[in-house]
């Protein structure tokens, strides 16, 4: 994932690079001509892409932290968490309407990882031994990133 986010940083910066050999200026290229003609946005700032960027960097080091805490199948299954949120947000920020489908999907998917979360803590072996697992540790890191 880290390496596509850094590609299309390394694209966006060959293309402009590109346009500006290739015209003068980036701002006499065709295409930027005909964007701003049609009344579209043409000016970005190419440090915003490190903000998704460090936010997925801090979801999947907190995620590999959780994964020493669990184990995999629990992880495998609790990554899960993710569908939920996507849809939360897609409500809060895109304003989509969710239908009773999605509603029912999504009430299935936080059963289950709530189950799997459930049977992680009730299971976990309390020896003491140096191998065991802190699932409850692990879930809240899962939940968090």
């Amino acid at each position: 994932m880290f390496i596509g986010e850094a590609g299309c940083f390394i694209v966006y910066i060959f293309l402009t690079y590109s346009d500006t050999k290739k015209y003068g200026s980036i701002q006499n290229s065709p295409a930027l001509i005909e964007a701003r003609a049609r009344g579209l946005k043409t000016k970005m700032n190419p440090v915003l892409l490190m903000i998704p960027s460090l936010f997925d960097n801090l979801s999947s080091s907190l995620m590999f932290i959780a994964l020493g805490f669990l184990y995999t199948s629990v992880y495998q299954m609790l990554r899960g968490i993710i569908v939920p949120i996507t849809a939360f947000m897609s409500i809060m920020f895109l304003k989509k309407k969710l239908y009773r489908h999605h509603w029912t999907a999504i009430a299935m998917i936080v059963g289950g990882i709530a189950l799997v979360g459930i049977a992680a803590t009730i299971y976990s072996s309390g020896g003491g031994s140096s191998e065991d697992k802190h699932p409850v540790i692990g879930i809240i890191l899962m939940v968090a990133a």
